[in-house]
């Protein structure tokens, strides 16, 4: 089995962010070359397993992840490029009704963090554990979006959860700073 990680690639591993972020472009490389094997592969987002490490990393891997397939350059996915990326608008509707926790109609970086967050503690629930360690399995991927399509609601409230957990405290910090 093959591990993406972030120790390597155009951004600082050392940073958290940076870690993800080169995660998301290791992994998206992957799968332009090897689509099979990114399909089973591993992610190593983070390397730090606290909340903010966790947090700043999904970010990072978020950011690229959006970059990859954000065709008008606003930061941020629509329906359209979402269907994109699923190629059925159906699917792509539950996936924008699980993520798009504010109802604006776009998935952003703190949403999709937040699903990235959410497919690592899948791999840690087998276990009975609700946390995150950094690292997303295939077999959680596969399983939160048999959730996503057919509960999205239901995950929809699950991520803001996460978003709470992981991502707001971030925000406090940095305005406190």
């Amino acid at each position: 089995m093959v591990t993406v990680n972030g120790a390597t690639g155009p951004f600082n591993s050392s940073k958290p962010s940076g870690y993800g972020a080169n995660a998301a472009k290791n992994y998206q490389n992957l799968l332009v070359k090897d689509p099979v094997s990114a399909f089973t592969a591993d992610i190593k987002y983070s390397p730090d397993k606290t909340k903010a490490g966790i947090g700043k990393a999904a970010l990072g891997y978020a950011r690229e992840d959006i970059k990859q397939f954000d065709i008008n350059g606003d930061k941020r996915l629509d329906q359209t490029e979402i269907t994109g990326i699923f190629g059925d608008e159906s699917v792509s509707k539950n996936f924008l009704t699980a993520l798009d926790r504010n109802k604006d109609g776009f998935v952003s970086r703190s949403e999709n963090a937040a699903f990235i967050i959410f497919q690592d503690k899948l791999d840690n629930a087998a276990n009975g554990s609700n946390a995150a360690d950094g690292l997303i399995k295939p077999e959680s991927v596969t399983q939160a979006t048999v959730g996503i399509l057919s509960e999205p609601e239901v995950m929809n409230a699950k991520l803001q959860e996460i978003r709470k957990e992981f991502i707001f405290p971030l925000w406090k910090t940095q305005q406190n700073a």
